[in-house]
């Protein structure tokens, strides 16, 4: 391909590299048995109800399905109690990730995360050609307070994983609470809740509940791909 055809944004981009599938694992080493532990996927198959609604669909692939996911979106609307306008879904959370940035982000704005995190929101930042400002976590967390000082006048989006990939820690609502105390009112706070469902103590805070309903600049990211073993169909 002719050089100049690629923008230079994708161009200088390294390609993620995902989990090998278990069949090539298998193939190259020749083994029997593998365990897979490289790709966060959980280990037990999809609920039987899931299963069966693919049965009862899988004579449909011959037709387009419904672009802009009514149904689930209004069941999902339903659980949470919002309108349905207010939820977007996509081929997992990246998907949306994706579409986000397509929809947000200019050469010359920025996002900002911790560092190391989901490498997605790096990664879609510079395909739009913008900046990602990597903080470094601090004790294996997020620092939500140098996230805040690296945020400058053209940062569109501030990520935040909670609990955070690949390092499985958190922060405290405390901490969450006076971060969108203090985020300027042009930054997007995109707090991903991909582990929502594993999180058990009383101390992790519900995005949707309380920051998305609760009036804050906030989009809460979630996931049929951990908990609900929905990775193939990526709902």
């Amino acid at each position: 391909m002719s050089r100049g055809i690629i923008r230079e944004s994708v161009d200088a981009l390294v390609p993620y590299e995902p989990g090998k599938p278990i069949e090539e694992v298998q193939r190259e080493l020749g083994l029997e048995r593998v365990v897979k532990l490289a790709s966060n996927e959980g280990p037990f198959p999809p609920f039987t109800a899931a299963l069966d609604a693919l049965e009862r669909t899988a004579r449909e692939l011959n037709r387009y399905p419904d672009g802009g996911a009514y149904r689930l979106r209004a069941a999902l609307a339903e659980r949470h109690g919002v309108g349905v306008e207010r939820v977007a879904v996509g081929a997992g959370a990246d998907g949306v990730i994706d579409c986000l940035a397509q929809a947000t982000l200019e050469p010359g704005d920025d996002v900002v995360c911790g560092w190391p995190s989901f490498p997605s929101y790096v990664i879609d930042a510079l395909k739009a050609g913008a900046e990602a400002r990597r903080v470094p976590l601090r004790d294996q967390r997020y620092d939500l307070d140098g996230m805040l000082d690296a945020i400058g006048p053209r940062t569109k989006i501030a990520y935040v994983c909670h609990p955070n990939n690949p390092t499985g820690t958190r922060n405290t609502r405390a901490e969450l609470d006076a971060w969108f105390e203090r985020v300027p009112e042009h930054v997007l706070t995109v707090l991903d809740q991909a582990y929502f469902e594993y999180a058990d103590d009383a101390d992790y805070p519900d995005g949707v509940e309380e920051y998305a309903k609760g009036g804050r600049n906030a989009l809460v990211l979630r996931t049929f791909s951990k908990i609900y073993g929905l990775a193939g169909p990526t709902p």
